[in-house]
């Protein structure tokens, strides 16, 4: 009888994050300020219903990477530009979003402000808060585009940041550029499946000024063609789709899939339009009507429990929370399938930690590292010790599930992964000790499992060291994550301003 065997070790954690507007939302209500300067009243929708295309610029006088961007005059060009006085086919408006700011401040002789945000401006600049709550603004900048269409882009999001500078990118963002554009985010399985079939999100944001009604996307299994993904709709322009595809047959074992390219409209478009994760995943049934849990506990046995539950959420078995005078100890337990013969099913075992931070208290004093161990019915390992600094990534889990069916082992070339400080509110130092020369990617993703940062390092044997930059992130669980071919590596990092 086949049985599925799924290893998922999950942390709960609660943390507040602010949910910047979605691109793709549609307006549905207009909002006014009055420019500080001229009184003028400022209504958004006017605007966007006499055929302007609108820039929301959301900052604050204190903001440093706010003047940063003032600064380069990429504003005050566009006007210069598409503005009234050039092409006529765009509005700008800068909302100070403090609500203690006072005019001193936005003329740069107040004690809350990095300069004077009026000199040399000739759009419209408001001091109003309301404009930060409309755009459910987390962060400052906040940098919006509207089309007269009414759809929203967050030229500032964390996937785009890096092209604010860039005048191309602007033009595409006002239309001004290609009329097939679009910008997509490939969202690949990953991990260990209990089904070969498989299905790929795409998250598709039409880009540019004529509808999206045909789109197709090349994928690689393992490095060889398959037939291209195919979307077939009506796509608006400033209109986010999601799409998934046909399901997709994985061979057993590890499959690596990638979407390489993409085309719309009979169009290609620039490979770097697509974001793609490579995904790797694992389907590999195990024959098995029973198997062992080995936990070995670690120095906080009483914060560790776990549950299996069958495909249908049914609690099979439950062990922990353990005694405090249980540290260091192997508690097995042995876990029958309920299930007919001839059926197939999908087994998990979830680990909880009560102080979310996996099973880490371990001096090194015991025999057995701390974690969970899997074995067949004859005893036999099938999933060595799950090491406890690593077992509270999904993505690390996932590549471990692997082992629970054939035995591969997951060794990752980064023997060290360290963060600092943590908690951080602004610069945080990630130090990596590589073992032998390789190409690694390090990623960092939020609590929801979007990736905010991704860097490709050609690693050297020895000591290595990567800063980032977080002032302009949510308050929130992180993780950062290593990638190399031989394995990943990751760790959690509490972000708090």
């Amino acid at each position: 009888m086949k049985k599925t065997l799924l290893l998922l070790m999950t942390v709960f954690s609660l943390s507040s994050l602010m949910a910047q507007m979605a691109d793709g939302t549609v307006l549905s209500n207009t909002i006014t300020g009055e420019d500080v300067v001229t009184g003028e009243t400022i209504d958004l929708f006017e605007w966007l219903d006499d055929d302007k295309t609108v820039i929301v610029d959301v900052f604050t006088t204190w903001c440093g990477p706010c003047w940063s961007f003032h600064q380069s005059g990429m504003l005050e060009n566009l006007y210069d530009q598409y503005g009234p006085e050039g092409t006529d086919v765009l509005r700008i408006v800068g909302a100070e979003a403090d609500a203690s700011t006072t005019m001193e401040d936005l003329m740069g002789t107040g004690s809350n402000t990095a300069g004077n945000w009026l000199e040399g401006v000739h759009y419209n600049i408001i001091d109003n808060a309301s404009w930060s709550s409309y755009f459910n603004v987390g962060y400052y900048p906040s940098i919006f585009v509207i089309r007269p269409n009414r759809g929203v882009f967050h030229m500032y999001g964390d996937e785009y940041r890096a092209n604010i500078n860039d005048p191309a990118w602007w033009d595409r963002a006002l239309g001004q550029s290609d009329a097939d554009d679009m910008l997509a985010t490939v969202k690949v399985p990953t991990g260990s499946k209990c089904d070969p079939q498989e299905q790929v999100q795409v998250d598709m944001f039409n880009f540019g000024t004529s509808t999206i009604s045909t789109a197709s996307f090349d994928v690689e299994i393992n490095g060889a063609s398959e037939d291209p993904m195919l979307f077939t709709g009506d796509l608006e322009p400033f209109r986010k789709q999601v799409y998934l595809s046909s399901p997709i047959t994985i061979p057993q074992g590890e499959t690596a899939m990638t979407v390489t390219s993409a085309m719309i409209n009979d169009s290609t478009i620039p490979e770097d339009n697509v974001v793609s994760d490579s995904g790797v995943m694992y389907y590999s049934p195990v024959e098995e009507t029973s198997f062992f849990i080995k936990v070995h506990t670690d120095a906080d046995p009483e914060q560790t429990s776990g549950k299996v539950y069958d495909h249908n959420g049914q609690t099979i078995k439950s062990f922990g929370p353990f005694e405090t005078t249980d540290e260091y100890k192997t508690f097995e337990y042995h876990v029958t399938l309920p299930f007919p013969q001839d059926e197939i099913d999908c087994i998990k075992i979830l680990v909880f930690d009560g102080n979310a931070d996996g099973m880490a208290n371990w001096d090194g004093s015991s025999n057995v590292m701390p974690g969970i161990e899997i074995a067949d019915s004859e005893g036999n390992t099938i999933k060595p010790v799950i090491e406890p600094l690593e077992a509270w990534s999904i993505n690390r889990i996932d590549n471990a599930i692997n082992a629970i069916s054939s035995s591969n082992e997951d060794v990752s070339i980064v023997t060290d992964l360290v963060v600092n400080p943590n908690p951080v509110s602004d610069q945080l130092m990630v130090d990596l000790n590589v073992s032998s020369a390789q190409n690694i990617q390090l990623t960092m993703y939020n609590a929801m499992g979007q990736q905010v940062i991704v860097r490709n390092l050609q690693a050297n044997e020895g000591f290595q060291q990567q800063r980032i930059d977080v002032s302009n992130f949510d308050n929130g669980l992180y993780t950062v994550q290593t990638l190399s071919d031989s394995g990943i590596r990751s760790v959690k990092v509490l972000v708090s301003k």
